[in-house]
């Protein structure tokens, strides 16, 4: 019991907090119809219209469930999966409390050579078996106090998030003929990394760097866990879960299992592996009979990427990226010097190009209120007159291409059924002119045009694979022109005779290219790491393509005026070593395709009959809000749409030595959110009694202090009522949200209860009023670069036994860009006025100066200004004990000017008095990772110097920076 004792108050604290733990991801509309399918192991959860995909799934996920359970001899338990079909995001994950699966099925224009949910289905069935794993493995009684969140925590506070999706990619690269680790575009960034910089340190590689760009640890993941796989057995890290979730008050049960099964702990086998990799990777290169090309794009010290290249007649289009700053679209002159053309919005990849005087692209629009039904719309934007034109279309739209005439543009169409299309638009009014569709709905990729506009050319995905297709306006077949493969094929591009394009044939992403009518084949390009997105010059003399490098994408020039040179016989076909090594470790072979004669029944799914949904507990209260623990006992419940948030429990106050029982929940299901909480129990606080002893004149001869301790009574009950309204748009983040509040509080009176205190009830109302506009941020960036945020309160007391009065009060935040890049400021204003009823009041709402104490007022101003500003990115590393990632400073300077009443004894104000307070000083920073747990800690000191007193002080500043999660 002592070992359990300890586990709960140190997982609680080392996990990822409990906003981690109880995920939710936002809602769909609250229109949808939903149904549902049972097999034997899953729960299927999805709108009506998608009934036809819910059967396939439902099908891969059964395939996928016995193949798995065969070669990892493991059997979970039955989960539900929640198909979001709504949105234009693409992503799935795994949530354990509650215990889900949620896919967004929309595929996106990258997915690699096979269909995106049976992607998805590998992927995160290996999540759900790591998690299964734990939670089957963990000690009963851990089980029996905590419920389903005791397994999230155990992963969270020892199994790194590098192993969880290393492990996944390694799967879904092993359990098919596909996956990222047969993606070059997905292996090149760790080798680039190591193979032009050395091998940074394991914390590096996993937590990032500010100083330049390191591959997240998706890459280190699969490198890792697949190596270490093919050298010491496919059951090695299942070992290690296994052992974490068996022994989860030992300090580290993964290094534990690595030293039993490889000598190493994961410092070393990190150093190893690595190692052998690099050597590799460097002979791969050698081998390549690499070539060098002409530089287009400005050569940079620090990361900077350019894509989407397009020669135009003053230079070079292409979208630059950068961890110093936000994308945008530049033009390159021929001296390499860069003109901002545009900044667009949340651009969705393969999505922007050039023709003419015209840029467009395809960029993410959010819905106004449900998180899961945000639209993509089509961005045109003319270089000449500076005017941009939004087309909003009946469906997601990805990877718009212009006609040679400049009249219309050619689009991927995907619908809320998952079918898709290749269609047409006027690029005038939007209004749809062709449309066309494969009857097997093969996935279609990166349209683009012909010489004379009558044909398209694309990439589709069948169940073999991707290929190369050409479609003739107003057919209604395609034409293959290379058959399916498992190569990742993409970015074609035509002119003069030639369709270019980027493929994986050598290992390696290159540019090739095909002669749509003879057939003849040109291999245009041989790099290190990967050239794509192909694009030819002006003059048809030169091709334009991205080239990869571990500091970005640059632009580089190949010479194609010679096509016999580039002449070859037939496309390479390369092997994935590891890739296959994976694979062989495995029994049979995983087939997903659905035979028509396979059904399952599907019924209604109601959302009221499930708004319940109790799945973890814990013998600690757990302040959700606050992420924060106390003794008591705590019950949650969510149900598995995220719609009903349900809370209870016991909450024991140390500090007052006594208890409530308190209650809440949260519905999100309709256009505005309805939180009701309450509790009920008792309150203490003291009152000094001084007690005199007399002697018989009646002086006073003795007088002692003593410290009485009363209880109460208190119930109280909370209503809040919102509505966030999301009006984001292009690079601005924008949300309103008008809010409403009432609160009643019952006092009353126990056996030790003070005859002159309360009894009796009072009232809050509250009115706010929230509005932000803030401009994205890049990578370094400490605050927004630019924006505003507006709140407007009210509270009064509507009626009740006691009177507080009312406050009115209104504040601003304004960021600016600082003088250097990375630098910003940051300044608040802020007026309250009150009116007090007695000595009662509301508390403030406005900011006072740092160094100050509250003090009751009936108006205050206060101003506010911080100047904040990196100082260092020294990536810093201590073994696994410690990692430095950044520091930073603000410079700050605070001012209030306050209205102070001064009162009778009686409780009047008598008279009131001007105070102004002061202070500024120095905030000194840093943002570190402590054994290698991913949300980092900002920890750092603050010096407050206030003129009017003439003083120093220093204050001590910590928290966790939960957003990185």
């Amino acid at each position: 019991m002592k070992k359990i004792s300890y586990l709960l108050s140190v997982l609680l604290c080392v996990s990822f907090g409990a906003k981690g733990q109880y995920y939710e991801t936002g809602q769909d509309p609250a229109s949808l119809k939903w149904r549902q399918i049972n097999t034997e192991n899953f729960q299927l959860i999805y709108p009506a219209d998608f009934e036809t995909e819910a059967q396939r799934l439902a099908y891969v996920f059964e395939q996928v469930y016995a193949y798995a359970s065969l070669n990892l001899q493991q059997s979970p338990k039955k989960i539900s999966v929640v198909l979001h079909t709504q949105t234009v995001k693409s992503n799935a994950l795994v949530a354990w409390a509650p215990k889900r699966v949620e896919f967004f099925t929309t595929p996106h224009q990258q997915i690699y050579a096979q269909d995106w949910l049976e992607q998805l289905a590998v992927h995160e069935f290996t999540h759900v078996m790591q998690m299964d794993q734990v939670q089957q493995s963990l000690p009963f009684l851990l089980k029996a106090l905590l419920g389903e969140q005791a397994a999230a925590i155990v992963v969270g506070a020892y199994l790194p998030f590098w192993l969880l999706e290393g492990e996944a990619v390694a799967n879904e690269t092993a359990f098919t003929e596909t996956g990222r680790g047969r993606l070059p575009s997905f292996l090149m960034e760790t080798k680039a990394l190591v193979v032009e910089k050395d091998i940074c340190s394991l914390s590096k590689s996993y937590l990032g760097s500010y100083a330049n760009y390191v591959p997240n640890h998706y890459h280190l993941g699969y490198w890792l866990t697949a190596k270490a796989r093919e050298k010491y057995g496919s059951s090695l890290w299942i070992k290690g879960f296994d052992r974490a979730a068996r022994r989860p008050w030992s300090v580290s049960p993964l290094n534990a299992t690595l030293k039993k099964e490889t000598g190493l702990n994961q410092n070393n086998l990190y150093k190893q592996l690595f190692s052998t990799l690099k050597n590799d990777w460097i002979n791969e290169i050698a081998k390549a009979n690499v070539q060098t090309y002409e530089m287009v794009s400005p050569l940079s010290a620090d990361f900077v990427s350019y894509r989407y290249a397009k020669e135009c007649k003053d230079g070079v289009i292409a979208l630059r990226e950068s961890m110093e700053d936000i994308s945008r679209i530049v033009n390159i002159d021929t001296k390499g010097q860069e003109q901002v053309v545009c900044i667009p919005g949340q651009l969705f990849e393969e999505s922007l190009s050039a023709e003419g005087n015209l840029l467009i692209w395809s960029e993410r629009r959010t819905d106004l209120r449900w998180a899961h039904a945000d639209r993509s719309v089509i961005c045109i934007f003319n270089r000449d007159t500076r005017q941009k034109q939004t087309i909003h279309t009946e469906n997601k739209i990805f990877a718009p291409r212009i006609s040679p005439d400049l009249n219309s543009f050619a689009a991927v169409e995907v619908d809320s059924k998952n079918q898709c299309y290749l269609s047409v638009f006027s690029l005038q009014s939007g209004e749809r002119l062709q449309q066309f569709h494969i009857a097997e709905n093969d996935y279609i990729f990166t349209p683009c045009w012909n010489d004379t506009g009558d044909k398209i050319f694309f990439v589709a995905l069948d169940r073999s694979g991707k290929y190369l297709a050409e479609w003739k306006i107003g057919e209604t077949a395609l034409r293959r022109l290379l058959p399916s493969s498992f190569y990742d094929t993409k970015n074609p591009e035509f002119r003069d005779g030639l369709l270019y394009f980027a493929s994986s044939f050598s290992g390696i992403d290159n540019i090739y290219a095909l002669n749509p009518e003879t057939g003849e084949k040109y291999r245009i390009t041989s790099v290190p790491f990967g050239a794509v997105l192909p694009s030819v010059s002006a003059d048809g003399k030169a091709l334009l393509f991205s080239n990869y490098s571990s500091d970005g994408f640059r632009i580089e020039k190949a010479n194609i005026s010679n096509r016999d040179d580039l002449k070859i016989d037939r496309f390479p076909e390369a092997k994935f070593e590891l890739a296959d090594n994976l694979s062989a470790q495995l029994q049979g072979k995983l087939t997903l395709h659905k035979p028509d004669s396979v059904s399952y029944e599907s019924k209604r799914y109601g959302k009221l009959a499930h708004a319940l949904n109790l799945h973890s507990w814990a013998p600690l209260y757990v302040d959700a809000d606050e992420q924060d623990t106390r003794p008591g006992v705590s019950f949650f419940s969510q149900n598995k749409l995220g719609t009903t948030v349900v809370h209870a429990g016991y909450d024991y106050e140390t500090s007052e030595k006594t208890g409530r029982f308190v209650a809440g929940v949260r519905y999100s299901g309709w256009y505005p959110v309805i939180e009701l909480n309450g509790y009920t129990g008792k309150r203490a606080s003291e009152y000094y009694q001084i007690t005199q002893t007399l002697n018989a004149n009646h002086q006073v001869i003795k007088q002692d202090t003593l410290v009485k301790r009363y209880t109460w009574n208190e119930k109280n009950i909370d209503l809040n009522i919102k509505l966030p309204l999301n009006l984001s748009s292009g690079r601005f983040s924008r949300l309103l949200r008008p809010e409403i509040q009432y609160e009643l509080t019952q006092l009353d009176h126990d056996t030790s209860t003070p005859d002159a205190f309360f009894r009796g009830n009072y009232q809050k109302l509250g009115l706010r009023l929230y509005f932000h506009n803030l401009q994205q941020s890049a990578q370094r960036d400490l605050q927004s670069r630019w924006g505003q945020a507006f709140m407007l309160n009210y509270n009064l007391s509507p009626a009740g036994d006691i009177e507080f009065g009312h406050i009115l009060a209104a504040q601003s935040y304004w960021y600016f860009l600082g003088l250097l890049k990375n630098h910003g400021l940051r300044l608040y204003q802020g007026w309250q006025q009150k009116e007090l009823s007695g000595r009662n009041g509301f508390s403030d709402l406005v900011r006072i100066p740092r160094g100050y104490y509250k003090l009751q007022n009936t108006e205050m101003f206060s101003f506010v200004s911080d100047y904040s500003f990196p100082i260092a990115y020294p990536d810093w590393n201590l073994g696994k004990l410690l990692y430095l990632k950044r520091l930073r400073a603000s410079l700050f300077y605070d001012y209030a000017q306050l209205t102070v009443p001064l009162f009778s004894s009686e409780g009047n104000i008598t008279q009131s008095q001007n105070r102004t307070m002061q202070s500024m000083g120095v905030e000194l920073q840093s943002d570190i990772h402590v054994l290698r747990l991913y949300a980092p800690l900002e920890v750092g000191v603050r010096s407050i110097y206030r003129p009017d007193m003439q003083d120093f002080q220093f204050e001590f500043l910590f928290s966790v920076n939960l957003s990185t999660l």
